[in-house]
């Protein structure tokens, strides 16, 4: 289950990269954006627990998503930026939904905000994923997600809000909308223990490293 969580973030990385017309690149050992990735997004994800160093540039400002967290970069310049967990739940049961699912370019402009909490910036969700069938942005009552389908999961990203609310609002929708698929996701602080109290079990550890720009 943790290869396929990995696997599927990677493949949520990769549609986002692509929507800014950047698409990255999947190698053995890693995913790459090697010509830049949107903010709050990594350079490059690791598909294995040991990687191809070579690929890695020796200079420049990168975020690496080490997703076994089984890497030392710090011999590359780079510092851990923070820990989190994988987790994961069994298919859960098709129940009601009350999420909304996001389809027009100006709710998508509005959820962004909703989700940066109006920090504002270059939009990083183009209208190009609302066409995606295996992606879904929703708005819940006191917040919202993404639901992403790849790898025979389906991976729950991008809260915000009241975690325990959002969180039993997300999983309903993706019992709904990806009927019989596992539901992974990383996180931690507060959004992770209302996964955990909600079902969702850890799976494994992940670290993002960040090399700051020359």
């Amino acid at each position: 289950m943790l290869h396929r969580a990995v696997r599927n973030n990677a493949l949520w990385c990769h549609a986002v990269c692509a929507s800014h017309g950047s698409p990255g690149e999947f190698h053995p050992t890693l995913w790459l954006a090697r010509h830049g990735a949107p903010r709050y997004y990594p350079n490059a994800i690791t598909l294995t627990p040991q990687i191809d160093r070579t690929e890695i540039p020796r200079t420049g400002g990168w975020a690496i998503k080490d997703s076994y967290q089984s890497l030392d970069l710090q011999d590359l310049g780079f510092a851990p930026l923070f820990d989190a967990a994988w987790i994961a739940m069994p298919p859960p049961q098709t129940t009601a939904s009350s999420a909304v699912i996001i389809a027009t370019e100006p709710d998508l402009s509005a959820w962004e905000q909703d989700w940066s909490a109006g920090q504002g910036g270059d939009p990083i969700f183009r209208p190009a994923l609302l066409a995606d069938p295996d992606i879904r942005f929703l708005r819940t009552a006191t917040g919202g997600g993404i639901l992403n389908r790849g790898a025979d999961v389906v991976g729950v990203s991008n809260l915000f809000g009241d975690p325990a609310t959002v969180w039993p609002a997300l999983v309903q929708a993706a019992a709904t909308i990806f009927p019989g698929l596992p539901l992974v996701a990383y996180d931690r602080g507060d959004d992770l223990a209302a996964a955990l109290n909600l079902g969702f079990a850890r799976i494994g550890p992940l670290r993002v490293w960040l090399r700051p720009s020359d």
